[in-house]
Parts: structure tokens; sequence; C-alpha cells
């Protein structure tokens, strides 16, 4: 898996690195390179960042995996597959609970060790 480093934070940087992910540095790299790719930012950001893929003429899949509201979807949808791509409307669940559900895969799981409470919650 790649990323493109340019105009990124230092942790963000950070993060890539502990993954392992190879920098491309730009989004026009990233474009030229990629078959699939899974756009996770934050949600004011998402429409933007689809915008900058269509624009690079991007013909691969395209995945939104932000959590937005229906109706922004549907703008980004329009504007990748005008573009040419393919577009899927996806997302990211994870759980989170101080005992790791039954039949939940470990990377979805997000542990919590709070002694005054009780906190379970699926986002």
């Amino acid at each position: 898996m790649c990323w493109a480093s340019d105009g990124r934070s230092p942790a963000t940087r950070e993060r890539a690195e502990s993954l392992s992910l190879e920098d491309v540095c730009t989004l026009d790299e990233l474009c030229a390179v990629s078959s699939a790719v899974f756009s996770v930012c934050p949600p004011h950001a998402a429409e933007d960042v689809a915008r900058s893929v269509a624009a690079r003429s991007y013909r691969g899949l395209y995945v939104d995996a932000n959590a937005i509201a229906p109706e922004r979807v549907l703008r980004i949808g329009e504007t990748l597959t005008a573009a040419g791509a393919t577009f899927v409307d996806g997302g990211i669940e994870i759980y989170i609970s101080a005992e790791k559900p039954k039949d939940v895969p470990e990377e979805n799981w997000l542990p919590i060790n709070r002694k005054d409470e009780v906190l379970d919650a699926v986002m």
C-alpha cells in the first residue's frame, strides 16, 4: 500500500512509516500507480479530497470510507464517476468495549479500561 506525503504533518508521516506504507510523495503519483484509492480523512475534507482525485482523471476504484452525510456521498460519487472512476461508499467499523466482542476481528476492536463506568459502542 502507498500514500502521498506531500503537505502532510509529521504525525501523519510517523503513522505511515510505522505501517510501512510506500511514500509516492504526490497525489499525482498516487493516482498514477494505484488501482484503488481509499479516502479516510476528516469529514470536512472528504469532498476536497474527492475533487482532487477526480481532477487527475483517476479511472480506478475510489472508496469513500468517511463519516459524511448521504447528500455529500452522492456529490462525491457523481464527481468521481464523471471523471471516469468507479465509486464505492464504504465505511470503517470499530468496536469499542472493555472486552473483545465474539466474532469481531482483533483489528476492529479498540479496548477500553474504565473502572468508573461501562462503555460499549459501535462506530
